[in-house]
């Protein structure tokens, strides 16, 4: 019921193996009530609003534009909150942006931890021993 709220309506159609895959282990590894009940408390009372631009160091902020659980215009905010910091709202993904274009998340971060900005061919093997974690395929994930 809840991955609605997760993908965009195009990727689950376009997708249903791997939206099938995100509810198995949703189902494998459920939270227990008290940790959702924590999560929406932390969600409710938890405000850095004021803080936020005291962070100093080179932020990315990522946001999908049809995520329905969290509204893109709190990226927006949050981004104009933390000085320099850069915001890329990806079109198309919802919430869990990350999964349904993973490969444009990849190299934005890539290249905000690499510091160019510019898009570069992380598949090269000198790459791979420097990023290691593109190798992995996470179980249940593409």
């Amino acid at each position: 019921q809840a991955m609605p709220f997760c993908f965009s309506q195009k990727f689950m159609k376009e997708h249903p193996d791997i939206v099938d895959k995100r509810v198995d282990k949703q189902l494998d590894y459920p939270t227990p009530r008290h940790g959702a009940a924590r999560q929406a408390e932390a969600v409710m009372g938890h405000d850095t609003y004021e803080l936020l631009p005291r962070i100093k160091l080179p932020t990315l902020v990522i946001a999908g534009d049809n995520d329905r659980l969290i509204p893109v215009q709190n990226s927006r905010i949050l981004a104009s909150r933390i000085p320099e910091a850069k915001l890329v709202v990806l079109k198309g993904p919802g919430h869990e942006f990350f999964i349904e274009d993973a490969e444009d998340t990849n190299r934005l971060v890539l290249d905000f931890l690499d510091g160019t900005g510019r898009a570069r061919d992380y598949s090269s093997p000198g790459l791979r021993r420097r990023f290691p974690y593109r190798q992995r395929q996470y179980k249940g994930y593409p």
